[in-house]
């Protein structure tokens, strides 16, 4: 029976999987058409996100009818780790304008979705539309498809767990440059999370980034190996035990950029502790972020890319995009900038 005039169904389909492809039928048979928003559209290529929104779109329209094309519509929607009440802002815009670019009538929008994890609470973020909770599909995991696609070696893939149409697409990608970059990336990660599996407990990684400001313009390196090798990045790194944050944040910005030593707590406009838990691929790594803000009447100082940075540059804070940056970095500058304005 229909209930619905649009379904609205958010989630990452990181790949689309069988249980993915369930929903949207489901989705189909209580509303007349149905909005897929596929999320982290604006994130680089990384082990937990590696197809684009694009890619992703052409995943899910394959494993489906023509007849059930032609009810189903899908927008890409950004990532906004550190702003829930932006990024319900930015959701329900992308619905709206893709409401109003269509014909159809819609009055009544259900939200379609499960509550698998913590990471689902942003179903109860929307509460003017009804939530029409579904079952999880054979409680597939798309986290251990995305590990058994890049760890194979062999020149085929396939799992029983998902569509037909999208394991053939899936082999496909496998013949591309980005596959080559992610199985590296996989590979890092994994050789870096073997030195620890003998920890008698888990290990959570301390970090600590600096974010220079000069002149409307922000220094950044671009990181020369895995993870995230060729990604934009603040300049950091581990912290050492004998060293304060503050400390170890001006050693590590000054390693990788060689930059002159200056009165950085003069120039110290804020500061902020990032410790969303699946914030790096690395594992549970807590980092502690500190703002610079260097005066205009100061000559540029000059930068050279050093140690892990295979360079370090000056970039225009307006021109910078989320999908060149590692991790969860872009966000960070994105959050600093707004705690220092407050």
């Amino acid at each position: 029976m229909i209930k619905a005039d649009l379904a609205v169904f958010i989630g990452r389909f990181q790949p689309f999987h069988r249980g993915h492809l369930m929903a949207v039928k489901t989705a189909l048979s209580v509303s007349e058409h149905v909005l897929l928003l596929i999320g982290s559209a604006n994130v680089a290529r990384r082990l937990k996100n590696p197809f684009t929104a694009a890619e992703r779109e052409a995943m899910i329209r394959a494993s489906l009818s023509s007849a059930e094309n032609q009810r189903l519509l899908c927008a890409a929607i950004d990532d906004d780790p550190y702003n829930d009440e932006r990024w319900i802002e930015h959701v329900k815009n992308v619905v709206n304008q893709k409401v109003e670019s269509i014909k159809w009538s819609v009055k009544k929008i259900i939200l379609l979705g499960y509550k698998k994890d913590g990471s689902s609470y942003y179903l109860d973020l929307f509460p003017d539309w009804n939530l029409f909770e579904i079952e999880n599909f054979e409680q597939i995991s798309a986290t251990t498809i995305r590990t058994a696609f890049l760890r194979v070696r062999s020149s085929q893939f396939y799992d029983a767990r998902l569509p037909e149409a999208v394991n053939s697409w899936l082999n496909d990608f496998r013949k591309t440059p980005a596959f080559d970059w992610l199985q590296a990336e996989q590979e890092s990660i994994d050789q870096e999370k073997a030195a620890w599996a003998a920890a008698p407990y888990p290990v959570i990684g301390v970090t600590v980034d600096a974010l220079v400001e000069h002149r409307q313009q922000v220094l950044l390196v671009k990181r020369g190996r895995h993870p995230g090798k060729g990604l934009w990045a603040l300049p950091g790194g581990f912290l050492q035990l004998e060293e304060t944050l503050f400390a170890g944040c001006i050693r590590e910005l000054q390693e990788e950029t060689q930059i002159a030593n200056m009165p950085w707590q003069q120039y110290l406009r804020a500061k902020a502790v990032y410790d969303l838990p699946d914030r790096s691929e690395r594992g549970r790594v807590i980092t502690h972020t500190f703002y610079f803000l260097l005066p205009d009447d100061l000559p540029q100082p000059c930068v050279c890319g050093h140690d892990d940075a295979a360079a370090a540059v000056w970039l225009p804070r307006d021109s910078l995009q989320a999908q060149d940056f590692f991790d969860d970095h872009f966000h960070l500058i994105r959050d600093l900038f707004d705690i220092a304005q407050k």
